[in-house]
């Protein structure tokens, strides 16, 4: 059998004392771990504790929105311009259709997990400008945040960090943290976690070849399967094979997708962001069938690709 794992906070100081920290407290402890781990430390937690989340309401969001308000905590020498951006942030603000503020700087981040833009003009006259280009977009002004969400209906944070969304607020603190001048203090936090396909109805992510970690058992047959249903990620407990994402079906049967040995973080940063963020999708590939009648998984050595589920 197979076992997922969960993650329901990510230090034993949350554990301990999520009830009665207010998220900024609790936020105080993330940045604290940011510095004593790493920055890839903390955006994997984040994505793995998203849907693993356990209490009463009051206590998610307390969760949620310090987990939203650490994960800008990012420490890194900022860039002017868009056109500094990397490649793949680029890319997915222009097919999301956000466009980057007038001689805002680049700071850092992940299109995924956030990317953070500075600039010197005021929050309000940012939010103006924002409300204009993305006048499609609702805004989201709850719980000490102003967002703009593009998508209706969403009422708490954790559809917030479901949706493409747009956050802008003053912080006092971004000149230190990035070396920018003292009057710099305008955040432009751009998260993108449902970014789509090139084209209509393709597919919204493909995993590139791969090796299949090594194992001892033997295969029967490798057939072309699709799948459609939710996707989660755990720990394989069956062939020992370390961590991977799966997909189970609406009978409850459990498919391995893809390992994460070896994996690229940015690709396994966009897995756990479909596995969060898309109640179901649908997964198109080759399935690796044993000579006990058990699936070892998809093939590794063939791209998978992910679409939508309509």
């Amino acid at each position: 059998m197979r076992l997922s794992i969960q993650v329901t906070m990510c230090t034993g100081h949350l554990d301990t004392l999520r009830i009665v920290l207010e998220p900024k407290e609790i936020a105080a402890i993330l940045i604290y771990e940011i510095k004593k781990h790493s920055l890839t430390w903390l955006c994997l937690i984040i994505l793995k504790s998203m849907l693993t989340l356990s209490g009463d309401d009051n206590m998610k969001t307390n969760i949620i929105a310090a987990m939203l308000l650490a994960i800008f905590i990012m420490f890194a020498t900022p860039v002017l311009g868009a056109d500094s951006m990397p490649a793949n942030t680029k890319a997915a603000f222009d097919k999301v259709g956000v466009a980057v503020y007038p001689s805002a700087v680049y700071c850092t981040g992940d299109p995924v997990i956030g990317v953070r833009l500075a600039t010197s003009d005021s929050p309000e006259k940012v939010r103006t400008w924002y409300k204009e280009k993305l006048s499609s977009w609702t805004i989201f002004d709850k719980f000490g945040i102003w967002a703009l969400v593009d998508r209706p209906g969403v009422d708490t944070m954790v559809d917030l960090m479901k949706s493409n969304n747009l956050v802008v607020t003053e912080n006092l603190d971004l000149p230190a943290w990035h070396k920018l001048p003292a009057n710099m203090t305008t955040e432009i936090v751009v998260a993108l976690p449902r970014i789509p396909s090139d084209t209509k109805g393709g597919a919204i992510l493909t995993i590139p070849p791969g090796k299949m970690p090594a194992h001892n058992e033997a295969v029967q047959e490798i057939m072309p399967i699709e799948v459609t249903g939710s996707m989660g990620s755990g720990e394989d407990m069956e062939f020992s094979l370390g961590s991977y994402f799966y997909i189970q079906d609406e009978d409850y049967r459990e498919y391995p997708v893809v390992y994460t040995a070896g994996m690229p973080m940015e690709l396994e940063n966009r897995l756990y962001s479909i596995s969060t963020t898309y109640e179901k999708v649908r997964i198109k590939g080759n399935l690796v069938v044993l000579k006990d009648g058990r699936w070892l998984g998809f093939d590794h050595s063939k791209p998978i690709e992910i679409f939508e589920a309509e």
